[in-house]
């Protein structure tokens, strides 16, 4: 990791929050600069999502992938986001005066010190993530393949687990090496890093005008603060990235019901499209909301469905280029493995499926009370009148449980365990979108009927909060208080290659080293072959500072392992001598 690398990477995500801020203005066009700045979460999220969509779109067609049609495709979204803003608006941006009145209160600023911290400490946490498994295996090899070739091998992809897996995030990794200069595995965890401020950026900018802040800014940090979702915020699945999608996209539908602000169908349709193009889960995810909408708003069915329907035939669509090459590519499809009437041969695993996925949605170890809170959120909004939004929320934690249950139900092979945590990642999308509801729904209940007065009492408990000045000493104490301690104590420091590679010391293990590669299906093919000449024990595996080390562990002694270090240069192999920390 170097500082060239994220610069470039900042680079790249300011161009796609101009992006995002241009499309955005083209579906709402803004009042205010301040108006403008309370969204630019959302209008990051939504440049995430057009990019996905457009990208993979890209690959489909035969595009490569370059810096220059990444710049060009860049451009034309942007511009034709202006145009569009342009020839609908009356007139253009104001000029705000200032913040609204009595912002930001010393509970805001506490909160937005204590988020600093959080999203300070998670970037020092990115920038020293190793590397899993699943990420070696089929993310990264993805994100390389368009990074040096500009598209997708169909070859390469069947080689790969999970061959028909969407290519938005990995298009966007393949974009974010081009910015930083070369395919960095362990820069790239900071990708995850803006796409966490992002979020919780666009759910403050979302609510913000409809939640008084002793609600939202606790909650919100809540949000933040699960530790699932905080232990797996920088790694480089696509969990995490699907959970915000599909959260933000859950509470503008959820806004949508109680508003009808067409401009929030019309952005969730781009977040759950690019929901679709993070994972195939996306579109179970989508369905989710789609149901729950409809349910909801049954008694104005005639209004209301066609535009719930369209939303999700929309969203399927921008997904469907992707479906059709991965068909016609004869590539394994993503459906369940024994077909979507498979279930019916499975019926014993129907309630362990039920019953996994409620007890890890309910355990306080990974998500602490948000689920419980929602659950109470749902039933005070319901008796406080709000019967809509907390109809929407309540169907759509059922389906969501039963859909993720069904993963479970319908994949024979899947075990029903938590020991691997991939039901963590499965449940980890639901949790996100109840949590961001819960502010929203308890507003409602706090307010009961009050209606278009939810907005104005708001305004009044931010205008009773504290001087604005103490506030901005907090915020400023807050945020610079831990990169000080960070520089007093030496500054950071970037590791490199080199931190883990250890010379042997005499007395403990070693192990035999044939070579580091930069991806896996390069270090299995060494592994491979170092297997063929007799070497058994042979492993491929992640070294932790960002390549794959192919080498036989456990070796008892220095004397021992130079025996094999020459056997394996009779053979053609060039091996070296390092400590084994863990023999």
């Amino acid at each position: 990791m170097t500082v060239r690398a994220i610069v470039g990477l900042t680079g790249l995500n300011f161009v796609v929050l101009v992006v995002g801020v241009s499309v955005l203005s083209a579906i709402r066009p803004w009042r205010s600069w301040v108006d403008t700045l309370r969204l630019a979460g959302v209008g990051y999220l939504v440049g995430v999502s057009s990019l996905f969509t457009v990208l993979t779109a890209e690959l489909v067609l035969g595009v490569p992938i370059r810096p220059s049609t990444f710049a060009l495709t860049s451009a034309c979204l942007a511009g034709a986001g202006v145009w569009s803003a342009r020839r609908r608006a009356n007139r253009g941006l104001e000029r705000s005066g200032g913040l609204p009145p009595g912002l930001p209160s010393i509970g805001v600023a506490v909160f937005v010190g204590a988020a600093a911290v959080y999203y300070l400490a998670l970037f020092r946490a990115a920038r020293l993530s190793d590397l899993s498994w699943d990420v070696w295996a089929s993310w990264l090899p993805k994100a390389k393949a368009i990074y040096f070739t500009g598209g997708l091998d169909p070859a390469l992809l069947a080689s790969l687990p999970g061959p028909s897996y969407p290519p938005g995030l990995p298009a966007l990794h393949a974009v974010a090496f081009h910015a930083m200069g070369s395919a960095d595995a362990t820069t790239l965890h900071l990708q995850y890093w803006f796409l966490g401020v992002g979020f919780a950026g666009a759910v403050i900018g979302l609510l913000t005008t409809l939640v008084r802040p002793v609600l939202l800014c606790p909650l919100v940090l809540l949000l933040l603060l699960m530790p699932d979702i905080r232990n797996r915020a920088t790694d480089l699945y696509g969990d995490v990235p699907l959970g915000y999608l599909v959260a933000l996209g859950a509470l503008l539908v959820l806004l949508w019901i109680r508003e009808r602000d067409s401009w929030q169908l019309v952005t969730a349709t781009i977040l759950l499209g690019g929901a679709m193009l993070t994972k195939r889960e996306g579109i179970l995810f989508a369905l989710c909301i789609v149901v729950a909408a409809l349910v909801a708003t049954y008694r104005e069915r005639r209004q209301t469905w066609p535009r719930i329907v369209a939303m999700g035939a929309a969203a399927f669509a921008l997904a469907l280029p992707w479906r059709v090459w991965f068909m016609l590519e004869s590539l394994p499809s993503d459906a369940p493995e024994e077909g979507y009437l498979g279930v019916f041969d499975h019926l014993d695993r129907a309630w362990p499926s039920h019953e996994l996925v409620l007890r890890t949605l309910f355990d306080y170890d990974l998500w602490l009370l948000v689920p419980t809170l929602a659950i109470a959120a749902i039933g005070l909004a319901f008796v406080a009148g709000a019967r809509r939004e907390a109809v929407f929320a309540a169907a759509f934690l059922v389906t969501a449980a039963v859909g993720s249950a069904w993963t479970f139900w319908s994949n024979p092979s899947l075990d029903i365990g938590v020991e691997e945590g991939l039901v963590n990642r499965v449940v980890g999308t639901p949790a996100l979108a109840l949590g961001a509801m819960i502010p929203l729904l308890l507003e409602l209940a706090w307010r009961g009927r009050a209606g278009i007065a939810i907005a104005e009492d708001v305004g009044r408990a931010r205008a009773r909060t504290g001087p604005v000045a103490v506030a901005m000493g907090v915020v400023v104490a807050l945020i610079v208080a831990y990169p000080a301690i960070t520089v007093a104590k030496g500054g950071p420091r970037f590791p490199s290659p080199e931190d883990c590679i250890l010379a042997p010391v005499a007395g403990q293990k070693v192990r035999v080293v044939f070579g580091y590669r930069a991806t896996l299906p390069e270090a299995i093919a060494l592994r491979d072959r170092a297997l063929e000449v007799g070497f058994e024990g042979t492993e491929a595996a992640q070294d932790g500072c960002g390549r794959a080390r192919v080498s036989v562990d456990g070796v008892p002694s220095i004397g021992v392992g130079q025996e094999v270090m020459a056997a394996a240069r009779t053979v053609d192999l060039d091996p070296s001598l390092e400590l084994d920390p863990d023999g």
